[in-house]
């Protein structure tokens, strides 16, 4: 079975985004890991309105990216702006 880890960054708006994202990716049997380093879909889900926001997303652009175990594992960025 395959895996998700999704992080949230911005307002209350984003955190049911990512409530959508994990519904839609369970509803294709996909279950939702806390280790990011066992997924093999990682989501960023993010709001680059205020700057504070957006270096965040850069980080954990970054670091998700590299933890990233093999080219299997797909990392998603998305942008409620």
């Amino acid at each position: 079975m395959q895996k998700y880890y999704i992080e949230t960054y911005g307002c209350t708006f984003n955190e049911a985004d990512s409530q959508f994202i994990a519904s839609s990716l369970e509803s294709l049997n996909f279950i939702e890991t806390k280790d990011p380093r066992d997924a093999d879909v990682i989501v960023i889900n993010t709001c680059s309105v205020r700057k504070e926001s957006e270096n965040k997303d850069y980080y954990a652009i970054k670091r998700l990216n590299a933890i990233k175990k093999d080219e299997k594992v797909k990392l998603i960025v998305t942008d409620a702006w």
